[in-house]
């Protein structure tokens, strides 16, 4: 039977399961340097697999789309700031805090890319910033380039009650002006949400639509649309990240129309569940730890497959320590 909402909490974890290999092709495939480290296939000139890297970067669309489509369905409307706020970010940064304490480390003592290596200047400034999850609003890498992410997401979660508050008097004014920012690509202070405001309000809708129109909807008319978009994005030079929002509510309404009660939809469930950790950790295996191994074969498929089992089963060890040290007690 299918559920009331668009975004069940396993399909949810679908999207997520789907996002984070989305990530995995656009890390391992989409920099220059990179392609010089597997077999390509090229047609008119342009890498076939070097495309799909830079295509699957609509990875951070999904995370973002299914952050404001969660927070919007699952926050009380008379919840307290304070309330809001140590609930979210206990979750966000002791999950971060975990990783972090744990993988700079090892990057400095066993790999040697020391904090400066990193940082450049003001290394203690930027550690802490870095620690904060807020580094790359100043325009630095963090130690790990891939978890600018984190200060999107933090930057969001933020804005949210505000954006809520907005949404629920004046909707279409929040959605213009978070699509015209999606346009202008540029938010003063605050650049590093731009591309993806409109994507996170786009949840936000979606949150407040009711299912039942989507019921009389054909799977083969969603998956029309989704082709559509996608020619889009890989023909257009922009608007990338608006046609990236449709493209998510589109991969959302395709997972609502087709439940995935089989092992296809368990393997993304599966990866969903490991997502975070996964997000956190992979480009060290990637990008420092064994990247000449996990390029080795030179295939791509073989070079994605050997990323993605190795991330998910760090992932799996992370989980262990973190049950055997009490960690989620923390986060009650």
């Amino acid at each position: 039977m299918q559920e009331d909402v668009l975004i069940s909490k396993r399909n949810s974890l679908i999207l997520k399961g789907g996002g984070i290999l989305l990530m995995l092709i656009h890390h391992l495939f989409y920099m220059p340097e990179s392609q010089l480290l597997y077999n390509d296939i090229t047609i008119h000139g342009l890498g076939v697999v070097n495309q799909i890297g830079l295509f699957c970067k609509l990875c951070v669309a999904v995370f973002v789309f299914v952050s404001g489509y969660g927070l919007a369905i699952s926050t009380p409307k008379d919840i307290k700031l304070k309330d809001y706020y140590w609930h979210r970010f206990k979750k966000l940064y002791l999950n971060y805090w975990f990783i972090w304490i744990l993988f700079v480390p090892i990057g400095i003592f066993v790999l040697g890319r020391t904090l400066p290596d990193a940082y450049g200047e003001h290394v203690a400034l930027r550690g802490v910033l870095d620690f904060m999850g807020l580094l790359k609003m100043f325009g630095v890498d963090s130690y790990n380039p891939a978890w600018w992410f984190y200060n999107c997401i933090i930057i969001l979660y933020l804005v949210f009650p505000l954006l809520n508050r907005f949404y629920l008097r004046t909707s279409y004014l929040v959605i213009i002006i978070s699509l015209t920012i999606g346009l202008l690509g540029f938010v003063p202070g605050f650049n590093v949400i731009s591309n993806y405001l409109f994507v996170f309000v786009l949840g936000m809708l979606f949150s407040k639509m009711p299912v039942l129109w989507l019921r009389e909807t054909r799977i083969w008319q969603i998956l029309v649309a989704i082709i559509i978009l996608s020619v889009w994005r890989f023909t257009a030079a922009s608007p990338k990240y608006i046609v990236d929002g449709l493209l998510c509510a589109g991969l959302a309404m395709l997972i609502y129309k087709m439940p995935l009660q089989n092992l296809f939809g368990r393997v993304f469930e599966e990866l969903g569940k490991h997502s975070m950790n996964m997000f956190l950790i992979h480009s060290f295996i990637s990008w420092w730890w064994f990247r000449k191994y996990i390029y080795i074969t030179r295939n791509p498929l073989i070079i994605l497959l050997s990323l993605l089992v190795t991330s998910y089963l760090l992932s799996v060890g992370i989980e262990w320590i973190k049950k055997k040290i009490g960690f989620y007690k923390l986060l009650k």
